[in-house]
């Protein structure tokens, strides 16, 4: 498997040919349109993730409760694509600045399977 780390505008003009796609997004957010009609007409498979993007920890008990952390659920969401054989394909990871969440994800993936 051999990850592609995207941003939203960069995936607006990607050339897809046979990828599967993680979209990383912020809790209660949608995929944005553009990017949603993009991976369509381009027939591409995708699911989504809804966790924040946060690089250091709450120790306030009542701060930590604003934000959704990632979980190990997302982890076996992932042990399910890869069941599935999709790491055949290449999967492209991708949250809104194609920086931290998605390079995240595409690590342990890389890492773990």
């Amino acid at each position: 498997m051999t990850p592609i780390i995207l941003s939203y505008n960069e995936i607006l003009h990607f050339n897809f040919t046979n990828h599967f796609v993680v979209s990383v997004l912020d809790p209660f957010s949608t995929l944005p349109l553009k990017v949603r009609k993009h991976l369509e007409l381009h027939k591409v498979k995708y699911i989504q993730m809804l966790f924040n993007d946060l690089s250091f920890h709450y120790e306030n008990q009542e701060m930590s409760k604003k934000f959704t952390f990632p979980t190990v659920e997302h982890i076996k969401a992932l042990d399910i694509l890869f069941e599935k054989k999709l790491f055949y394909k290449p999967i492209i990871f991708h949250c809104h600045a194609g920086i931290s969440r998605s390079a995240a994800l595409a690590y342990v993936s890389y890492a773990y399977f």
